[in-house]
């Protein structure tokens, strides 16, 4: 019989550092993504306003809200992927809809 032999090379550190960025990336837009939903859910009322739950989710998502405001290019990207989620919170434009 003739047997192959197969040889696993070892990965280096610099290619575990590439595998760490990836997922790191992939969690942070999930992060980002999750966001729409979460909008959803407070336009349908199953997080109330004022809860302890809103301020727990307002909490978690406060650095979206301040990369958005603070750099111009992500605000109408983002309040237009919102409004895809919840358009009774947000316009077409991607402008948060004040009650």
């Amino acid at each position: 019989m003739n047997e192959e032999t197969h040889h696993d090379h070892p990965r280096s550190s610099r290619d575990l550092i590439w595998v760490w960025l990836c997922w790191l990336g992939v969690a942070v837009l999930l992060y980002i993504l999750s966001l729409g939903p979460v909008a959803m859910l407070v336009e349908k009322g199953f997080i109330p306003t004022g809860s302890r739950t809103s301020q727990l989710v307002g909490t978690i998502y406060q650095p979206i809200e301040w990369a958005a405001s603070a750099i111009p290019l992500l605000n109408r990207p983002l309040g237009s992927y919102l409004h895809l989620w919840a358009p009774t919170l947000y316009d077409s434009k991607g402008h948060e809809i004040r009650k």
